[in-house]
């Protein structure tokens, strides 16, 4: 008669309770949530950060003198709705206000500077080429640190030569007599038919 075969044995298997797999689950869900809100927040943050105001200062010079007459002006590359300006004092310096605030937004602007004589008709003082956007070369960087917002515009260039005009003409008085050395102006011709002095007739 034969032996009889060991019965094999297994290790218990356990097997997680439905309340033991919930929690699981809804401690994985949170964290994922948990990141992914963290990250759109941080991104959301940097899109809608408004732009901040940094104090600007600078001087214009032109021909080896400061421009003291006239204004400048900025635009923002980011958003060209974001401008400051600034008027020119007698040492040809300006400091940026943006909306009647101190200070320009943090960012690359182009400059613009314009600068005229008070006559009429009003003269420009500095080239052209640095009153218009298309043209201008001039550019600052506005920093978040002041310290380092601060910058010297040396114009270049020349400028267009204005016919001098011609000083009005005084009338002499009959009988003056003519400075040797001035042309004689020429005779006024007459018309037809009009007789000279030897010609006119006698009334006596």
């Amino acid at each position: 008669m034969s032996e009889p075969q060991p019965t094999k044995t297994y290790p218990p298997i356990s097997i997680p309770q439905q309340s033991e797999f919930s929690l699981l689950r809804v401690v994985m869900s949170v964290l994922v949530i948990g990141t992914l809100g963290a990250g759109c927040y941080f991104v959301w943050s940097l899109l809608l950060e408004p732009p901040v105001l940094v104090e600007f200062s600078g001087r214009v010079m032109f021909e080896g003198k400061p421009v003291t007459t006239g204004g400048v002006a900025t635009l923002r590359l980011d958003d060209e709705l974001d401008s400051a300006v600034s008027s020119l004092d007698a040492e040809g310096k300006f400091t940026l206000e943006t909306n009647g605030a101190p200070g320009a937004y943090v960012g690359r602007h182009k400059v613009l500077i314009s600068s005229m004589t008070p006559t009429m008709p009003p003269r420009p003082l500095i080239p052209g080429i640095y009153g218009s956007l298309a043209t201008t070369p001039l550019m600052i960087n506005v920093s978040k640190d002041p310290s380092k917002n601060s910058v010297e515009f040396v114009l270049e260039g020349s400028m267009p030569q204005t016919a001098p005009q011609p000083a009005p003409e005084t009338p002499t008085p009959p009988g003056t007599p003519t400075p040797p050395g001035t042309p004689t102006p020429p005779e006024t011709a007459k018309p037809p038919g009009t007789p000279t002095p030897s010609e006119t007739p006698s009334t006596e």
